[in-house]
C-alpha cells in the first residue's frame, strides 16, 4: 500500500495443504485457523508454547472480565508505542535544534578567536610592543610569542 505498510493474506486452508512449509509452522497455523482441532490437541503434548498458548486463549475466552483485560493490555501497549514514537520525533526535533544553536555558538567563538589571531600578528607586523596587542586582543603573552616565532 505505502512504503512503511504492506498487507499479506494468508488463505490458512491453501497454506495449510502446502507441503513445503516445516511442521512447526504447520503446527501454529493449524492453531490459528482452528485452536480446538485434533491436531492442536495432539501436538499440545508435544510443543510447550502450543500448549502454553491454547491455555492463555481458553483463560482468556471463558471469561467476560479478562477479555477486557486483554483489551486494555492490547491498548496500553499501542499507546505506548504511540507515545514512544511521537516522543521520538519530537527529541529528534529538539535535538537538531540544539545541535544547530551550539554549531552557531562553537562557529562564532572560532571566528572571535580567529579574528584576535589575525589582528595580533598584523600588530606584530607593525612592531607594536607585546603588552599592547595583550589589552588590544585579549591573547596571553605566551600566545602573542607563538604568533611571532610561527
Amino acid at each position: 500500500m505505502t512504503k512503511k505498510l504492506e498487507i499479506h493474506i494468508i488463505e490458512l486452508p491453501k497454506v495449510i495443504r502446502e507441503s513445503k512449509i516445516g511442521e512447526e509452522l504447520l503446527d501454529w497455523l493449524t492453531f490459528i485457523e482452528n485452536p480446538n482441532c485434533e491436531r492442536v490437541k495432539f501436538k499440545m503434548g508435544q510443543n510447550k508454547a502450543l500448549k502454553e498458548a491454547k491455555a492463555k486463549l481458553d483463560k482468556i475466552s471463558q471469561n467476560e472480565r479478562m477479555q477486557k483485560i486483554a483489551e486494555w493490555r492490547e491498548k496500553a501497549i499501542l499507546e505506548e508505542k504511540a507515545m514512544y514514537r511521537y516522543a521520538m520525533t519530537q527529541g529528534r526535533s529538539e535535538g537538531i535544534k540544539q545541535g544547530i544553536k551550539e554549531g552557531i555558538e562553537q562557529g562564532i567563538e572560532q571566528g572571535i578567536e580567529k579574528t584576535k589571531i589575525e589582528i595580533a600578528k598584523n600588530l606584530l607586523l607593525q612592531n607594536v610592543k607585546l603588552e599592547v596587542i595583550e589589552k588590544s586582543t585579549g591573547l596571553s603573552k605566551e600566545e602573542i610569542k607563538k604568533l611571532k616565532s610561527a
